[in-house]
């Protein structure tokens, strides 16, 4: 139960859960409607009706066979597919609603690899199209716009599985794309303002020099900062099993 947006008491009183076809259901018990509620949040109906996240087998099903055979000179531009070079798709994350996804293979001994696809129509093209990752949203920004306009806490991290594992266990969180080199800066700033926002870094040399050029963009423009740093070695999802969400959160609520 969360504080309703759309009206001024301070009691918990708005119920938001996801039904099994992926819709977002919201109910008020103070009689607000779901308008009001999306005004509030300057939302509107089309945000509580999104198409389902695939999982990466079905992603692969779905679009990987069909594109790559018939793409050949797309797939030589952008490299050579990793399930060719005996690869396997681990994980599937999507920018800008699906228009962009990041896939993430893995080899049998250990070796990674990622691959950036774009939505060309009915299926999905290998690499970015003259795009480059500065100008991609934020990861789930949809998600963590809806969460600064009601006031939620917002966890930022380094890796879209980080963001992922911390979403499933209940609250909101973000990264860019990019990883530790290049922090999405003035999207941070612009999507996180006045917002609650908790900084976990990657508890590594270039994780930690990531988090303070975050922290000194983030400080003047945010409602409150608090930083989390896990252990050497470790990342949000590792301080996120050893504390569960109420420890990632801190004195950001």
């Amino acid at each position: 139960m969360r504080q309703c947006p759309a009206h001024a008491d301070s009691a918990p009183s708005l119920h938001v859960t996801v039904a099994d076809d992926g819709r977002v259901l919201v109910h008020c018990f103070a009689g607000c409607t779901v308008e009001e509620v999306l005004a509030a949040l300057h939302c509107s109906w089309k945000h509580l009706h999104d198409r389902p996240w695939l999982t990466p087998q079905i992603h692969h099903a779905t679009w990987g066979r069909s594109a790559w055979p018939t793409f050949p000179a797309l797939d030589a531009r952008a490299g050579a597919h990793p399930a060719a070079r005996g690869m396997r798709l681990v994980s599937v994350h999507r920018y800008g609603d699906g228009r962009w996804l990041l896939e993430r293979w893995r080899s049998p001994g250990g070796a990674k690899d990622l691959r950036w696809t774009t939505r060309r129509g009915r299926t999905y093209l290998p690499g970015m199209f003259g795009v480059p990752t500065s100008a991609l949203p934020l990861y789930r920004e949809r998600e963590v716009r809806m969460a600064v306009g009601a006031g939620e806490p917002v966890i930022v991290v380094e890796s879209e599985s980080s963001v992922d594992a911390i979403c499933r266990a209940g609250t909101y969180a973000t990264t860019w794309a990019g990883g530790a080199a290049s922090p999405n800066l003035d999207r941070l700033v612009a999507v996180l303002r006045g917002a609650d926002v908790v900084l976990v870094p990657d508890h590594d040399e270039p994780g930690l020099a990531c988090a303070r050029r975050v922290w000194a963009a983030l400080r003047p423009v945010t409602r409150s900062l608090v930083g989390v740093t896990p252990e050497p070695g470790q990342d949000a999802r590792d301080l996120l099993a050893a504390r569960g969400v109420a420890g990632l959160l801190g004195g950001a609520r």
